[in-house]
Protein backbone atom coordinates (compact mmCIF):
# COMPACT_ATOMS: atom_id res chain seq x y z
CA UNK A 1 0.00 0.00 0.00
CA UNK A 2 2.91 2.48 1.30
CA UNK A 3 4.31 1.78 -2.89
CA UNK A 4 1.68 2.69 -4.38
CA UNK A 5 0.49 5.36 -2.04
CA UNK A 6 3.68 7.10 -3.58
CA UNK A 7 3.27 6.36 -7.03
CA UNK A 8 -0.03 8.29 -6.76
CA UNK A 9 1.40 11.06 -5.13
CA UNK A 10 4.44 11.45 -7.56
CA UNK A 11 1.65 11.53 -10.62
CA UNK A 12 0.04 14.38 -8.98
CA UNK A 13 2.73 16.40 -8.90
CA UNK A 14 2.49 17.07 -12.82
CA UNK A 15 -1.56 16.82 -12.64
CA UNK A 16 -1.69 19.83 -11.26
CA UNK A 17 -0.41 21.55 -14.23
CA UNK A 18 -1.83 22.63 -17.66
CA UNK A 19 -0.70 20.94 -20.85
CA UNK A 20 1.45 24.28 -21.83
CA UNK A 21 2.91 24.11 -18.48
CA UNK A 22 3.90 20.04 -19.46
CA UNK A 23 5.28 21.29 -22.53
CA UNK A 24 7.25 23.54 -21.47
CA UNK A 25 8.73 21.06 -18.61
CA UNK A 26 8.91 18.23 -20.90
CA UNK A 27 10.21 19.98 -23.84
CA UNK A 28 12.81 18.01 -26.94
CA UNK A 29 15.95 18.16 -25.07
CA UNK A 30 14.72 17.27 -21.80
CA UNK A 31 16.59 14.45 -19.91
CA UNK A 32 14.11 11.96 -17.99
CA UNK A 33 13.81 8.58 -16.04
CA UNK A 34 10.94 6.29 -15.93
CA UNK A 35 8.26 8.05 -13.41
CA UNK A 36 5.41 7.09 -11.51
CA UNK A 37 2.69 5.76 -13.78
CA UNK A 38 5.84 3.71 -15.91
CA UNK A 39 4.38 0.31 -17.03
CA UNK A 40 6.99 -0.77 -20.23
CA UNK A 41 8.97 -3.03 -18.66
CA UNK A 42 12.66 -2.42 -19.32
CA UNK A 43 12.44 -0.29 -22.43
CA UNK A 44 13.96 2.53 -21.18
CA UNK A 45 17.44 -0.08 -19.95
CA UNK A 46 16.99 1.08 -16.33
CA UNK A 47 18.26 4.24 -17.12
CA UNK A 48 18.07 8.19 -18.66
CA UNK A 49 16.45 9.59 -21.68
CA UNK A 50 16.19 12.50 -24.29
CA UNK A 51 12.78 13.70 -25.25
CA UNK A 52 13.09 13.43 -29.08
CA UNK A 53 9.36 14.42 -30.16
CA UNK A 54 7.46 16.61 -27.92
CA UNK A 55 3.99 16.33 -26.27
CA UNK A 56 1.19 16.48 -29.12
CA UNK A 57 3.77 14.98 -31.40
CA UNK A 58 2.76 14.50 -35.15
CA UNK A 59 3.50 11.23 -37.15
CA UNK A 60 2.17 11.03 -40.39
CA UNK A 61 -1.66 12.30 -40.15
CA UNK A 62 -1.85 11.22 -36.68
CA UNK A 63 -1.48 13.58 -33.97
CA UNK A 64 -0.72 11.90 -30.26
CA UNK A 65 -2.42 13.94 -27.77
CA UNK A 66 -0.44 13.31 -24.09
CA UNK A 67 2.25 11.50 -25.49
CA UNK A 68 6.32 12.14 -26.03
CA UNK A 69 8.71 10.06 -27.67
CA UNK A 70 12.16 9.16 -26.18
CA UNK A 71 15.06 8.07 -27.12
CA UNK A 72 16.83 6.15 -24.45
CA UNK A 73 20.70 6.06 -23.99
CA UNK A 74 20.69 2.40 -24.29
CA UNK A 75 19.62 3.40 -28.14
CA UNK A 76 15.75 2.11 -27.59
CA UNK A 77 13.04 4.67 -28.92
CA UNK A 78 9.75 4.86 -26.97
CA UNK A 79 6.43 6.51 -26.71
CA UNK A 80 5.21 7.61 -22.79
CA UNK A 81 2.34 9.23 -21.74
CA UNK A 82 2.71 12.62 -20.45
CA UNK A 83 -0.71 13.44 -19.52
CA UNK A 84 -3.21 10.98 -21.43
CA UNK A 85 -5.34 9.55 -19.22
CA UNK A 86 -4.03 10.79 -16.12
CA UNK A 87 -0.86 9.11 -16.66
CA UNK A 88 2.83 10.00 -16.40
CA UNK A 89 5.70 7.40 -17.29
CA UNK A 90 8.59 9.71 -17.25
CA UNK A 91 9.94 12.30 -14.50
CA UNK A 92 12.76 15.19 -15.33
CA UNK A 93 15.91 13.93 -14.83
CA UNK A 94 16.58 16.81 -12.63
CA UNK A 95 13.69 15.88 -10.25
CA UNK A 96 14.66 12.26 -9.63
CA UNK A 97 16.07 11.08 -6.66
CA UNK A 98 17.27 7.28 -7.39
CA UNK A 99 17.59 6.38 -3.27
CA UNK A 100 13.88 7.43 -3.37
CA UNK A 101 13.10 4.92 -6.32
CA UNK A 102 15.58 2.21 -4.87
CA UNK A 103 13.67 2.15 -1.50
CA UNK A 104 9.99 2.24 -3.03
CA UNK A 105 11.07 -0.16 -5.22
CA UNK A 106 12.53 -2.67 -2.66
CA UNK A 107 10.44 -1.59 0.53
CA UNK A 108 13.46 -1.32 2.66
CA UNK A 109 16.42 0.98 2.27
CA UNK A 110 18.51 -0.32 -0.52
CA UNK A 111 21.87 0.75 2.09
CA UNK A 112 22.85 -0.77 5.81
CA UNK A 113 21.10 0.78 8.34
CA UNK A 114 24.29 2.69 9.03
CA UNK A 115 25.28 4.23 5.74
CA UNK A 116 23.54 6.62 3.48
CA UNK A 117 22.46 6.48 -0.11
CA UNK A 118 23.72 8.99 -2.09
CA UNK A 119 22.66 9.53 -6.02
CA UNK A 120 24.98 9.88 -8.64
CA UNK A 121 23.09 10.34 -12.18
CA UNK A 122 20.04 8.26 -13.72
CA UNK A 123 19.19 5.38 -11.95
CA UNK A 124 22.22 4.88 -10.32
CA UNK A 125 23.30 5.42 -6.87
CA UNK A 126 25.68 4.69 -3.72
CA UNK A 127 25.71 3.40 -0.91
CA UNK A 128 28.50 4.94 1.84
CA UNK A 129 29.01 3.70 5.65
CA UNK A 130 28.49 6.87 8.19
CA UNK A 131 31.15 7.90 10.18
CA UNK A 132 32.54 5.86 12.54
CA UNK A 133 31.32 2.54 10.57
CA UNK A 134 33.51 0.86 7.84
CA UNK A 135 32.59 -1.05 4.85
CA UNK A 136 31.12 -0.97 1.63
CA UNK A 137 27.67 0.23 2.05
CA UNK A 138 25.42 -2.80 1.71
CA UNK A 139 27.51 -4.29 4.81
CA UNK A 140 28.67 -1.71 7.53
CA UNK A 141 30.58 -2.50 10.84
CA UNK A 142 31.41 -0.55 13.52
CA UNK A 143 35.21 0.74 13.19
CA UNK A 144 37.81 1.79 15.76
CA UNK A 145 38.75 5.34 16.10
CA UNK A 146 42.43 6.15 15.54
CA UNK A 147 44.06 7.45 18.52
CA UNK A 148 47.70 8.83 17.17
CA UNK A 149 48.87 9.24 21.08
CA UNK A 150 47.61 5.98 22.17
CA UNK A 151 48.03 3.34 19.17
CA UNK A 152 51.66 5.29 18.31
CA UNK A 153 53.42 4.17 22.08
CA UNK A 154 51.09 0.40 21.81
CA UNK A 155 53.19 0.60 18.63
CA UNK A 156 50.09 -0.62 16.23
CA UNK A 157 51.22 1.26 13.52
CA UNK A 158 55.19 0.25 13.64
CA UNK A 159 57.81 2.65 13.76
CA UNK A 160 57.39 5.96 11.43
CA UNK A 161 60.72 7.42 11.87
Amino acid sequence: LFKECGKVASALKYSVFTQDQIKALFAVGTRVVRGASWMWGTEDGYGVGTITMGLDMKVGSHTYIGWVQVTWDSGYVSMCRMGVGGFYDLERLNDFDPCDFAYTNKSTSPCHKDAACEPIIGYNFTCLCKDGFAGNGHSCVESSPYIPDQDAAAGVYGDCS
